[in-house]
């Protein structure tokens, strides 16, 4: 493999020797992806930097008349950015406007009653789901080995053998409507229909499932109680449809003619339901932010839309994959790394916001000068940088700039005012110190002749004659402090 990308990948057939067509295929994908990075970027160790990449296998959802099969990938970046991505084939059919927004379109609004996973995920779930569950120290540490064994028999009994095109999957179910796993001492107990849930799952629990696992993967193993304790998670995640669109009816020659004559269907298609007028739908349909022919690449806040021309599809057809990945791939690089630069943006607003000393404030805004010089030397192409930029642009990186440009502002003067506010803390309290230490000598130089000068009575006792004295210094001391305070706080009003 060169630097730019370009090379060749080749398996051992000892390597090959008993791998399932799923794994060669996840392997097919990581070389593609690979060489996407190090074609399309500067560094990218440094942008959009290192991540380990895992694939889960088939997951099949059912309910509501409807059967999905997905392919969950996830990415884990260095910088502790984590992708999700829920793979989704189109069917072998031609299939019209009106369902391709209703049924695959918005497929994460579709309620599902029942999940099926790979037995592997089912099971990381399940320990996940046990070390969470809340219970005695004691109980645990006896009871929690024991009732992970449990299930993970219970789920290889209840696995099925699942079948999508050529790969094939052992299968359990990862939620089921009106069915919930119970930590009840029975085997029998563990999987009885319960009122827990009665409306359908989503394609978004099912991320969110993938998301917690990975936490809790990821996390430290608690020193005395045995249990995992998950790494903690940002307050920001976003899901965005990525949708390409390979070939299509009435496909025109260039993107441009294709925009011209579909494009009522494209701002449809982004906007995620059928316009009631041709006005309304391209309000919803941006330029390409790509500058050549083959493919239009159109960017909003809420969706992704790559459609290719018969020009691209001919351009790119020396490259072809079993399954139109070498359409899809290299674009989805360049989404994803849309995607990321915007989540990295969010973490500097989020470092804004939560910064509470002045070095807080300016360990985010350095954080956020690092990431505009990342991000303004991504690719060495022109015309993908200036994708790039587009791209972020109609996400809304300008407005993110602009609130943590003004969070940054608000906090470090609000930390300002703390540090100041403690230096006159700490500043009252060593002249409190030093007056006390000074007392001793007030005592000794001022207070006791003024005593004897007005023929006060004194303790006989020398040594308490000199704490009397001494404790009236300090009031004096004190009180002085105090007026000077006040005079201060008075004139700073």
């Amino acid at each position: 493999m060169q630097p730019d990308g370009t090379g060749t990948w080749t398996l051992s057939k000892q390597l090959v020797k008993g791998l399932s067509p799923f794994v060669l295929e996840g392997l097919h994908q990581s070389a593609w992806f690979e060489a996407s990075d190090r074609k399309i970027f500067v560094s990218p160790d440094q942008f959009p930097g290192s991540y380990v990449q895992g694939f889960i296998g088939g997951c099949t959802l059912e309910g509501e008349g409807r059967c999905f099969h997905i392919y969950p990938i996830i990415k884990i970046y260095k910088s502790g950015v984590l992708g999700v991505v829920l793979r989704m084939f189109s069917p072998d059919r031609d299939v019209d406007l009106t369902q391709y927004i209703r049924e695959y379109r918005n497929a994460h609004m579709h309620q599902f009653d029942h999940v099926l996973a790979p037995i592997g995920f089912v099971k990381a779930v399940m320990r996940k789901d046990v070390d969470n569950e809340e219970r005695p120290p004691v109980v645990s540490w006896w009871n929690r080995g024991r009732i992970k064994r449990t299930f993970s028999t219970l789920i290889d009994q209840v696995a099925c053998d699942m079948k999508d095109g050529d790969f094939s999957f052992k299968v359990a179910p990862l939620f089921a409507r009106g069915i919930t796993p119970s930590l009840s001492k029975s085997k029998k107990a563990a999987f009885l229909p319960t009122a827990s849930q009665e409306r359908g799952y989503t394609m978004g629990e099912v991320a969110a499932a993938v998301i917690s696992t990975v936490a809790y993967a990821l996390g430290r193993q608690g020193r005395f109680t045995g249990r995992r304790i998950p790494l903690t998670r940002g307050s920001y995640w976003i899901g965005r449809p990525q949708i390409y669109i390979t070939r299509h009816s009435n496909q025109q020659e260039t993107a441009s003619e294709d925009r011209e004559s579909h494009g009522v269907a494209m701002g449809c298609i982004l906007a995620g339901v059928m316009a009631d007028s041709e006005q309304q739908a391209l309000a919803f349909l941006p330029q390409s932010a790509r500058s050549f022919e083959d493919y239009g690449l159109y960017v909003t806040r809420e969706a992704t839309l790559v459609a290719w021309s018969k020009t691209g599809l001919r351009r790119a057809a020396k490259f072809a994959d079993a399954n139109s990945g070498h359409l899809v791939y290299e674009q989805h690089a360049v989404v994803e790394a849309m995607d990321y630069g915007y989540v990295m943006r969010r973490r500097a607003l989020e470092l804004a916001l939560s910064a509470r000393t002045l070095e807080q404030a300016l360990q985010a805004q350095q954080e956020l000068v690092e990431q505009e010089r990342m991000l303004g030397d991504a690719s060495p192409f022109g015309e993908l940088q200036s994708l790039l930029r587009i791209g972020w642009e109609r996400m809304g990186m300008n407005d993110l700039r602009t609130l943590i440009t003004e969070a940054l502002q608000i906090r470090s003067q609000s930390a300002a005012a703390q540090e100041t506010h403690r230096t006159q803390g700490l500043r009252f309290l060593i002249m409190v110190v030093l007056g006390w230490f000074a007392a001793v000598g007030i005592a000794d130089q001022f207070v006791k002749p003024l005593w004897k000068w007005r023929s006060c009575p004194l303790p006989t006792d020398p040594n308490l004659a000199s704490l009397v004295t001494w404790a009236t210094a300090s009031c004096l001391v004190v009180l002085v402090i105090l007026v000077v305070w006040a005079i201060h706080a008075i004139r700073k009003r």
